[in-house]
């Protein structure tokens, strides 16, 4: 059994204090399994949003999690192939205007 693990780490940063907050949303289809965690420390995985373990790849996994203000976050994906050719596709908005991701828009895609 060929097992490969790898991870994606995607900022989001936080660019105007307000009260309001904002909202991160997004897509997963993983081939074959997946943990999806979001931190405010890069360096720790953080609070699950969701996991999936199965071969069911063509089904869509939907998250979201409030983001409050002034914070910055990091999304964390931890995905695990169980054999052969696998996959991540991802899209991640955030609704809201005071974050964005590292790409300075509210929209990322994998």
């Amino acid at each position: 059994m060929l097992l490969r693990i790898f991870s994606l780490v995607c900022a989001i940063l936080c660019l105007l204090p307000s009260a309001s907050g904002s909202v991160l949303k997004g897509s997963l289809n993983v081939d074959n399994s997946f943990k999806v965690y979001i931190s405010t420390d890069d360096s720790m995985r953080g609070v699950s949003l969701g996991s999936r373990s199965d071969e069911k790849w063509w089904i869509t996994y939907d998250f979201s999690s409030s983001l409050t203000a002034g914070q910055d976050y990091y999304l964390h994906v931890e995905v695990t192939d169980f054999s052969g050719v696998g996959g991540f596709l991802g899209g991640f908005t955030v609704e809201g205007t005071d974050h964005l991701f590292s790409n300075r828009s509210q929209y990322q895609q994998f």
